[in-house]
């Protein structure tokens, strides 16, 4: 007699049932939304059949019908998840959630004209699932899940505080670059997707490898929020600005913090006392913005054919950007000052001139369409900053911050480990702060031969060592010994820069100069030059200097006789008029370059 067996129930079987149920709900939720297709005409679907209708004498109640089955569709959809998301894993439940506060929304839409309170209560429900599911999207590193869920809360959650809202547009903003970054690190770790790599580990229900687990540079290309425990990093005279569009490029997002008090919190005290942060939107014409960026191309592309300046371009690009630039024009007086001028006329006790005062240096954090836009200058002419430069995102920055020489606590090659003061003595949290650091060596590496007297008169204090080599591995590895500040000299864009994300002991401060040549296309410069502090980023570069835009030789040789004069990457970027910035020779800033993350 044959023995009957029974079939071993697969421990996966769960999961992909409840795959099944997620994938069917958003099937039928994508089904229930085609209502809102627009043909060439700007005809929705229910105008279009109604016009069918109507056409052929019959008059039936189609876009009545056609509502009512989009509603139903959608309370089945709730219902069905509603029971089990919470059964789903994380990867899943993620989904899930987004779906039902995407749901939640679209009811709220249905009785906002009719039943206040019911579209009040569908409202709450879709911020709360939105919020849950940004939560956990997080902890599984699902970048696109949280990009969909801080913007829907951005454009459906008005009355949440300052914070609250700070911290959804930097996710908004920030995900984009997580992406880029992500896809970057993957390039050059293509082997750890491999089944065969040894060792595994669970962290949070996501399968990685022990290699990703302890790697630096991996850790740096996962996504982090904003939140009240890592604001506290954020140092004095430090401002951050973020612009993000929607997706549309219809509605710009714009929000700016910085500390108002340097003091380092207490566990009894709210850490959101010492900051200042304000939100604005506005709506914005995508044909301004498209017409700014042309003529910002237009200058890049002409930068080795001695063209005419744009010199309208400052003041236009402001007027674009005016109303979400009103909340950085704040009251000085808050601003935890340095300027020696202001010391000075303390004590002649004469008045401070706004020009003289240290207005602080501020890190703009863009949308990739404002990207090509030279947000800095704009800044720096209507008196807003002192100085400023740029990075991929807020949550970018703060993890750049742990690595910066004149905030970690970690000891600088050749030099003496950081001073503390006294807070940071105590054990309080915060920022470590240097009371001083300073540029002790440079070494710069150049695919080309160099003029002898390349960097000028060099200071007693400093050891400045030039090269001639191939930008390979090898040669630049060489470099990055013991050097506080690399120069990489390239001509022919030679350079591959995932070779700065694989070398160990980087450099504080990296510069990539590239000697232009007409041939060049724009795309692939700007390409290398984003490619190229993102890798540096990896690595755990404090700051980055590349060229904004094509330059010759001797603008890139004019740059490090003022790098080496005055061992101030800052400065080199806050000692110019508004005049000097229309010149076509700085009009992106000084020397052509520009600067991300902060010292």
């Amino acid at each position: 007699m044959e023995e009957k067996r029974l079939v071993d129930k697969s421990p996966h079987w769960p999961s992909l049932v409840n795959k099944a149920i997620l994938e069917e709900s958003e099937l039928l939720y994508h089904i229930a939304k085609c209502g809102n297709i627009l043909d060439v005409a700007n005809r929705t679907l229910e105008v279009m059949l109604d016009e069918y209708f109507d056409s052929d004498g019959i008059q039936l109640p189609v876009r009545e019908r056609w509502v009512q089955a989009q509603t139903n569709t959608i309370e089945s959809i709730m219902e069905n998840l509603t029971k089990n998301v919470a059964t789903f894993e994380a990867a899943l439940q993620c989904r899930g959630r987004l779906l039902l506060g995407m749901c939640s929304k679209v009811m709220h839409e249905r009785y906002k004209d009719g039943d206040i309170e019911m579209a009040s209560n569908f409202l709450r429900a879709a911020q709360s699932q939105l919020v849950r599911a940004m939560s956990i999207a997080t902890s599984v590193s699902n970048v696109d899940i949280m990009e969909d869920c801080a913007k829907e809360l951005l454009l459906c959650d008005v009355t949440s505080d300052e914070f609250t809202r700070l911290s959804r547009l930097c996710i908004f903003q920030s995900c984009e670059n997580w992406k880029y970054v992500r896809q970057l690190w993957k390039d050059i770790n293509w082997s750890t997707d491999s089944s065969l790599v040894l060792g595994a580990v669970h962290e949070a229900n996501q399968r990685i490898t022990v290699g990703q687990a302890h790697s630096l540079s991996f850790k740096r290309s996962q996504p982090t929020v904003l939140s009240a425990e890592n604001i506290v990093d954020l140092p004095k005279n430090l401002k951050v600005l973020v612009l993000k569009h929607s997706d549309d490029r219809t509605r710009l997002f714009g929000a700016i913090v910085y500390r108002t008090k340097d003091v380092a919190p207490s566990k009894a005290k709210n850490p959101m006392e010492d900051f200042y942060i304000a939100n604005a939107s506005l709506e914005v014409d995508e044909g301004v913005l498209q017409n700014l960026v042309n003529r910002v191309q237009s200058i890049s592309a002409s930068a080795l054919k001695g063209f005419v300046p744009d010199m309208n371009l400052i003041e236009d690009i402001y007027q674009y950007l005016e109303p979400i630039l009103r909340i950085m024009e704040i009251d000085v007086s808050k601003i935890p000052e340095k300027s020696e001028s202001k010391k000075k006329a303390a004590v002649a006790g004469k008045p401070i001139e706004s020009d003289e005062v240290d207005r602080g240096h501020c890190v703009v954090c863009l949308d990739s369409l404002l990207e090509p836009i030279p947000i800095e200058m704009v800044l720096r002419v209507k008196n807003l900053v002192t100085s400023a430069s740029r990075d991929f995102g807020m949550s970018f920055l703060l993890n750049r911050i742990k690595s910066s020489p004149g905030f970690a606590g970690r000891p600088m090659s050749g030099a003496p480990g950081p001073t503390l003061t006294k807070s940071d003595k105590k054990g309080q949290p915060g920022a470590i702060a240097v009371e001083k650091w300073d540029i002790l060596k440079i070494n710069l590496l150049a695919n080309h031969e160099v003029p002898k007297e390349l960097s000028g008169p060099v200071p007693s204090n400093l050891e400045f060592d030039v090269r001639v080599g191939n930008l390979n591995l090898n040669e630049i590895g060489g470099a990055f010994e013991s050097a506080q500040v690399v120069i990489l000299l390239d001509k022919g864009m030679t350079l591959d820069p995932s070779a700065l994300a694989i070398l160990s002991t980087p450099p504080h401060i990296v510069v990539s100069l590239e000697c232009a040549d007409f041939a060049e296309p724009l795309e692939k410069f700007n390409s290398s030059s984003k490619a190229l502090a993102a890798y540096n980023y990896m690595n755990g570069v404090a700051f980055t200097i590349t060229n904004a835009c094509p330059s010759f030789p001797e603008q890139n040789y004019a740059f490090i006789r003022q790098l080496v004069k005055t061992k101030d990457v800052i400065k080199l970027k806050s000692d110019m008029s508004s005049e000097e910035i229309q010149n076509k020779r700085v009009f992106f800033g000084a020397y052509f370059v520009k600067c991300y993350g902060f010292l």
